[in-house]
């Protein structure tokens, strides 16, 4: 009996675990916003070019609301090569979302005190187009990364503000993330 009541607590335990990092995953799949928000941001990004960078005050835009944190986490990236997966951030993740072929990423988080990381670094393209709408009243920080610490675009962003800016790394291959300092509230993606 013991044995049996054993089991059933491991597959209880397996399925809600499978279920929560079910939940996280989706979470982190790209969100089907409005046709009007497209389009707005289209144009924003097609006038901004290359390395460009445009920042617009949050009254003045049409911005989706996200509650609570989607796509990113207190877990850095390692540097270690893609291969392996880590489920819900148990351990510093080391996949890589191919923006290419996936599709843009969406993201959102908020922290008091703790910097914030992508679930995923990033590959595939040699131009992304990156949005981040900053919710905070105080300026966010946020860097561009490639694997390990080197950082090869930081911006400070107004409170209450969005920015839209192009992020060329060195190769489609390059795999990269972004970090947000806190204080922090903000959402936004990658394509």
């Amino acid at each position: 009996m013991k044995r049996t009541a054993k089991k059933a607590i491991v597959l209880i335990m397996s399925l809600v675990f499978t279920l929560t990092c079910t939940l996280n995953v989706f979470a982190a799949e790209p969100d089907a916003n409005n046709s009007k928000i497209a389009a707005q941001d289209a144009a924003i990004f097609e006038e901004i070019g290359d390395n460009g960078m445009v920042v617009i005050p949050n009254d003045q835009l049409e911005t989706p609301t996200y509650s609570g944190d989607i796509g990113v986490s207190t877990t850095e990236p390692d540097s270690t090569p893609s291969g392996g997966i880590t489920a819900c951030g148990l351990n510093p993740p080391t996949t890589v979302w191919n923006i290419a072929s996936k599709g843009s990423y969406s993201f959102a988080g908020s922290a008091t005190g703790s910097t914030l990381y992508t679930n995923y670094k990033f590959t595939g393209k040699s131009r992304y187009e990156v949005k981040v709408v900053n919710n905070h009243s105080k300026t966010l920080k946020i860097i561009c990364r490639t694997s390990g610490w080197s950082s090869f675009r930081t911006i400070s962003l107004s409170g209450k503000s969005t920015a839209y800016y192009t992020v060329s790394p060195s190769s489609s291959s390059t795999n990269w993330y972004i970090q947000f300092n806190a204080p922090s509230s903000f959402s936004g993606y990658v394509k």
